[in-house]
Parts: structure tokens; C-alpha cells; sequence
């Protein structure tokens, strides 16, 4: 038998992916290609084929050019918040999506942003789309001071002191590359009060 051909990493990831094959007695089998990624937007299960050969082709083609997407924005705040986030955390990684359906957690309860930490050591960042960009902006800095310091953390003084100096970062960086009166960066609120507080989680996994 010819040998199938090895699954490309994840478009979206980077991480490893397998082919799930569902068996059911009442339909063909059927083979959905994933990222085996905990919350990667790969993992997802939305199409599925009728043989092996055919996930992995359809699969292997989605990494052409995923990675290439370019931001229209030369002024991007979300861009700016990673940026800051980046300068002082190098070593910290994550992936981040945006989600248009309501965040929730195992009880139920609803978020308009979460980090999950796994247990492998990946850590996926989801913001709700139904914010205010200046809202969403806080948020995603709120959570990036989460991946900075740990899941253990939750709002103590180790995890305020990563998320005002993200916020100092972003303010720099923003006067460095348009000046003070420019008008062209879109300001983080100072603090921790732009966002309902229990609105935002992490989570282990």
C-alpha cells in the first residue's frame, strides 16, 4: 500500500495536526483534518472527506499563504499592545484570536476575554468581537500581563505590574512612532476600570 502523505503543521499555529476519523453506523466514514492544538481556530472540525488521501490534501493546501495575512493599519493599537507585550516578554509565547461567539467557561459563565493555559504549555488568548475597540484594546493588554506572569497569578501585584508596564510600553511605542499630538494612536484607559473585571478569566487545563 502506498505510504499517505505526512500532514503539513497547522496554518494557524503551527502545531501538529492529525487526521480524526469518524465511524458511524448510520454514514460513510468520514475524516476531518485538525490541529491538535487545544483552542487553535485549526482544531475546529467544519469539513470532513470521505477517504484519508483526501483530508490530507485539502488540508495540506491550507498552509499556502495563511501566514502572509497583512494588517491594513498603520496605526493598528491591537499590533501596538502586542508590540509592548513582545518587547518586555520575548520569551513569552501565545496565540490569539479573535472570537465572535460568546466566551464561556466550563459553569457556563460569560466572558469578553479569557487565556488558557494547557497543560502542554500552550497558551491561547480569545477576545470577544463585541467591544468597543478601545474596550478590546485593554482587554487584550489585560490578558497578555496573564501570559506574561502565569495562571497562578490571577490579579495579584506580579500580574498589576505586568499589565501597567505593557501599558507604559504602549505608550511609548505609540509617541515614538506618531508623536504626542499626532493624533493617531488610540489610547489604552489607565488602569484596569475599562473593562468589568469579572468579565475577563483564565483558565488551566
Amino acid at each position: 500500500m502506498e505510504e499517505l502523505v505526512k500532514l503539513k503543521p497547522c496554518p494557524f499555529c503551527g502545531g501538529e495536526a492529525e487526521i480524526y476519523k469518524k465511524l458511524d453506523n448510520y454514514f460513510p466514514d468520514r475524516y476531518y483534518p485538525r490541529c491538535l492544538t487545544q483552542h487553535c481556530i485549526g482544531r475546529n472540525r467544519t469539513t470532513y472527506y470521505r477517504t484519508e488521501e483526501a483530508a490530507i490534501k485539502a488540508w495540506n493546501k491550507r498552509d499556502t499563504g495563511a501566514k502572509e495575512l497583512i494588517n491594513p493599519f498603520a496605526n493598528d493599537p491591537f499590533a501596538i499592545v502586542y508590540k509592548a507585550f513582545q518587547n518586555l516578554y520575548p520569551d513569552k509565547k501565545c496565540v490569539i484570536y479573535w472570537e465572535p461567539r460568546e466566551i464561556k467557561d466550563e459553569e457556563g459563565n460569560g466572558y469578553v476575554g479569557m487565556t488558557h493555559f494547557a497543560n502542554d504549555g500552550d497558551i491561547t488568548v480569545e477576545i470577544s468581537v463585541n467591544m468597543f475597540i478601545g474596550d478590546a484594546v485593554e482587554t487584550l493588554a489585560h490578558e497578555l500581563a496573564h501570559v506574561a506572569v502565569g495562571a497562578s497569578e490571577e490579579h495579584g501585584e506580579e500580574w498589576e505590574k505586568a499589565f501597567d508596564a505593557i501599558h507604559e510600553e504602549f505608550d511609548r511605542i505609540g509617541i515614538e512612532m506618531f508623536g504626542e499630538d499626532s493624533g493617531t494612536a488610540i489610547e489604552v484607559s489607565d488602569g484596569k476600570g475599562g473593562v468589568d473585571p469579572s468579565r475577563l478569566k483564565n483558565t488551566n487545563e
